[in-house]
């Protein structure tokens, strides 16, 4: 069933769900031609000379390529431009004789993390606050330890400006 019910914001004005802004950052793997996984740094430039087309651009997490698709109002915009990112990632990883993958987590091979330099062989994003305890142990996880790398992603919702509080 649909959802027709209006958002109500804190400040109780309502908005239709097709004004939310939807956005998102999946990611991805690089194969080698043995199917074992690479890093991004192997096809992608550094983040500050991102790959960027009309759908959003192309940058490295870590070891795993990350898609910014441009946010939009319409679910399949984003749909189409993460399609869009992937299509040209692949034309990118191919120039390099390289493949993508959309597993969601695999192990790398020790010779293929440390020819990777040390930005790219570190745990791709900064850790999250926890709120739950004051410490947070996953910021002292060390990428060179570890093997094992995860693909994820999370989708961005973004009211319009027009009902956000001002935080005086």
């Amino acid at each position: 069933m649909p959802y027709t019910q209006p958002f109500v914001s804190a400040k109780r004005i309502p908005v239709a769900p097709a004004q939310l802004h939807f956005g998102t950052d999946p990611e991805l793997f690089a194969l080698n031609d043995k199917g074992e996984v690479v890093g991004s740094e192997l096809f992608l430039p550094p983040n500050d000379k991102s790959t960027k087309t009309s759908y959003g651009k192309i940058i490295r997490d870590g070891v795993q390529v990350e898609l910014n698709p441009v946010p939009s109002f319409c679910r399949e915009t984003v749909g189409y431009h993460i399609a869009a990112l992937i299509a040209e990632a692949s034309k990118l990883a191919s120039a390099k004789g390289l493949t993508i993958d959309i597993r969601t987590a695999a192990e790398m091979k020790p010779d293929n993390l440390f020819s990777l330099s040390p930005d790219v062989r570190r745990f791709g994003c900064d850790a999250s606050f926890n709120t739950h305890f004051d410490d947070n142990p996953a910021s002292s996880l060390d990428g060179d330890f570890y093997l094992k790398r995860a693909c994820g992603g999370h989708i961005h919702i973004t009211p319009p400006k027009s009902i956000f509080c001002s935080r005086t």
